[in-house]
């Protein structure tokens, strides 16, 4: 699921929220340890990214990643 809500649409087409594998992410740095395919992204200091892995849609709540089907928010 990538489009929970329609909040979560208009911030994966900004590129605010980025949905990549982790292992692909070449502009920055993931600053948290959990699994996801969703992140915040945020401007770095100097160039590249800061990325947070989220497993939960900021706006409604609802679960982004299969690896947290019945994770708590």
């Amino acid at each position: 699921m990538s489009d929970c809500c329609d909040n979560l649409s208009r911030a994966l087409e900004d590129n605010a929220i980025l949905q990549k594998a982790r292992g692909t992410i070449a502009d920055g740095r993931i600053l948290n340890d959990i699994f996801s395919d969703f992140y915040i992204r945020m401007p770095g200091e100097g160039h590249g990214y800061r990325y947070y892995a989220i497993n939960f849609c900021p706006f409604c709540g609802r679960s982004l990643s299969a690896a947290s089907p019945d994770a708590q928010p």
